[in-house]
């Protein structure tokens, strides 16, 4: 399966799954499907330590006078709890992301691991 087939498929599962605009949490705790139907302008948020993975359209996220922009396959990595202002920029077809949520305890749990294995 070539790369655009495979984007083609992640894209029709995730339209089947988050049929219209909004935030869908999955069976998989932490992890939440995000659905932007229309450019939205800069929001404050406070983001927690996560993973957004971008499967269609953009994301930007404005730290400070820094301007980080996120397009299909890139993905926003964040370790600590950081507040931010983002938007979201829409052409013909939605904005589909991924989020997944970083729990702090689990990540000083693991942390530790790999510090005992080193």
């Amino acid at each position: 399966m070539q790369q655009n087939d495979l984007t083609k498929s992640l894209v029709e599962a995730f339209l089947y799954l988050a049929p219209q605009e909004g935030l869908y949490p999955t069976h998989i705790s932490n992890i939440t499907l995000m659905r932007v139907d229309h450019s939205t302008q800069p929001v404050a948020v406070l983001q927690e330590p996560s993973i957004v993975l971008v499967i269609q359209g953009v994301k930007r996220a404005y730290i400070g006078k820094d301007i980080f922009k996120f397009q299909q396959g890139q993905c926003l990595f964040i370790s600590i709890a950081i507040p931010f202002d983002c938007d979201t920029l829409v052409e013909r077809e939605p904005m589909l992301a991924i989020a997944i949520k970083f729990e702090p305890q689990m990540m000083a749990e693991l942390a530790a691991k790999m510090d005992k294995e080193q």
